[in-house]
């Protein structure tokens, strides 16, 4: 009753074989980068700060936003009212 004697016939298809390979890769690389973690930090630094300005902006954009809505629904709203009954169309 043992499974010595037993062949087991393994076929990879594609999207398994993708995957080992998908999960090799992120293992190797994750080793890699803890054993150059200081090089690794240095590169995360560098990149933070060349993209500061465009988080930066995004952050004021996400903060500016809502009160962009209510100046366009309040003030935008009232000159649209006016150019409408002015308009010959």
């Amino acid at each position: 009753m043992s499974n010595l004697g037993r062949k087991y016939n393994m076929k990879i298809d594609k999207s398994t074989a993708r995957n080992i390979i998908w999960i090799l890769l992120s293992v190797i690389s994750f080793i890699v980068v803890m054993l150059n973690l200081d090089k690794a930090l240095m590169i995360a630094l560098k990149a933070i700060h060349i993209f500061m300005p465009v988080i930066l902006g995004l952050c004021l954009a996400f903060i500016i936003n809502p009160l962009m809505n209510i100046f366009e629904t309040k003030v935008f709203s009232r000159i649209g009212e006016k150019t409408k009954r002015k308009s010959i169309f």
